[in-house]
């Protein structure tokens, strides 16, 4: 399991890098820009998503179908958000207009973009490709992080390991006398008895 910042990382570069090379992808193969609000609003979804597999090591396996949703979130939004915008009155429609008029003409605009953006080859091709290179991206990525960990760690133990702290010996413990020796000086002193006086004069 990882720590909290390398979670929050990882999902943060799974997140951005999807949401960056699937609106770049979309807008190449044809399909609308989308303003920066709506951005924003997919970007936190993408982070919330990439926070349930940013907790291990990352891997293909885990990687490859949550970037797939991503694309296709990023590909449903920008298209939902581009034909909501073109529900408004075209340019060139008075409010006089009939409403059969306008009715005709916001049809008509509504079939040919959808006709423009729609999941074609290209579509499918450009977020196919962008699948791939944001799983790429985002496993080299993680890579990369793991071993400057790595030898960042290893910098540390060395740099710690210079350090030269003086090692103090432990006390010994005290002899303690053999029961067969003091039972010998014992037996010796009582038969020699007590040192003698000297006399004083």
């Amino acid at each position: 399991m990882a720590g909290r910042a390398t979670t929050l990382a990882r999902a943060v570069t799974i997140a951005t890098t999807s949401l960056a090379l699937g609106a770049g992808s979309h807008v190449l193969a044809g399909g609308p820009a989308a303003p920066a609000g709506v951005l924003a609003v997919l970007g936190s979804l993408l982070l919330v998503g990439a926070l349930g597999v940013s907790r291990r090591r990352l891997s293909a396996r885990s990687l490859v179908p949550l970037v797939v949703v991503a694309q296709a979130l990023v590909h449903a939004v920008l298209t939902w958000v581009h034909q909501a915008s073109a529900l408004a009155v075209p340019a060139g429609l008075s409010p006089a207009t009939s409403h059969g008029a306008v009715h005709g003409a916001v049809t008509a605009h509504l079939v040919a973009d959808a006709a423009a953006v729609h999941l074609g080859p290209t579509m499918l091709l450009a977020h196919g490709a962008a699948t791939l290179v944001t799983v790429a991206a985002v496993l080299g990525a993680d890579r990369a992080a793991a071993r400057a960990r790595h030898w960042w760690s290893g910098v540390l133990v060395l740099t710690r390991g210079a350090v030269v702290v003086p090692r103090v010996a432990p006390p010994r413990p005290a002899a303690t006398p053999d029961m067969a020796t003091v039972s010998r000086l014992a037996r010796s002193i009582a038969r020699r008895g007590p040192p003698a006086a000297s006399a004083t004069a």
